[in-house]
C-alpha cells in the first residue's frame, strides 16, 4: 500500500549516427535492446552504449507534482494539460542518477538543463524504459 521509495535501475541503449551535418540517434531500451539481439539483428544493435540510469519510484504524492507541472495558464486563466511539458518534467522528476559522461569521459549531473538537452530518441527511450520497469506487466498482474 505504501511506496518504499526505491530507485528503480533502467538501461538505455543508444548511438549516435551522423546523417549529413545532422547527427540522428536511436534510442532503445533494455526490453527493445534484447529483442533485437534474439532476433539476430546484428547490425542493429553494432556499437550501441549504455546508460544506466537510477530513476525514482513513483508515489502518489510524487504522481500529483508530475501531473500539476503539465498544466499551464493562459493570459485568461484558464488551464491547459501540455503534454510535451508533461514528459519533461516527468523526466526531470524521476532521473535521480546516471552514468553519462562528456566528450571527455567526465561525469554529467542529470541537472535540469542537462536533461533538457538529451536527444528526443533518448529521452523517449528513457520515457519507455520507466514505464517498462517501474509498472507490472498485464501477464505480472495476472500472477
Amino acid at each position: 500500500m505504501f511506496v518504499d521509495s526505491e530507485l528503480i535501475d533502467i538501461r538505455v541503449y543508444y548511438r549516435k549516427t551522423q546523417n549529413g551535418k545532422k547527427s540522428d540517434y536511436d534510442g532503445y531500451t533494455e526490453k527493445e535492446f534484447e529483442e533485437l539481439k534474439s532476433a539476430g539483428e546484428k547490425e542493429a544493435i553494432k556499437d550501441l552504449a549504455c546508460l544506466k540510469i537510477k530513476m525514482k519510484e513513483l508515489t502518489w504524492g510524487l504522481h500529483n507534482r508530475i501531473q500539476e507541472a503539465g498544466i499551464i495558464e493562459n493570459d485568461n486563466g484558464e488551464r491547459h494539460w501540455d503534454y510535451g511539458l508533461f514528459k519533461e518534467k516527468r523526466l526531470e522528476l524521476l532521473i535521480n542518477s546516471w552514468d553519462a559522461v562528456d566528450k571527455d569521459g567526465k561525469p554529467v549531473a542529470p541537472t535540469v538543463n542537462n536533461i533538457r538537452m538529451l536527444a528526443p530518441e533518448i529521452g523517449e527511450a528513457i520515457s519507455r524504459a520507466y514505464e517498462e520497469g517501474a509498472y507490472l506487466s498485464e501477464e505480472e498482474e495476472g500472477n
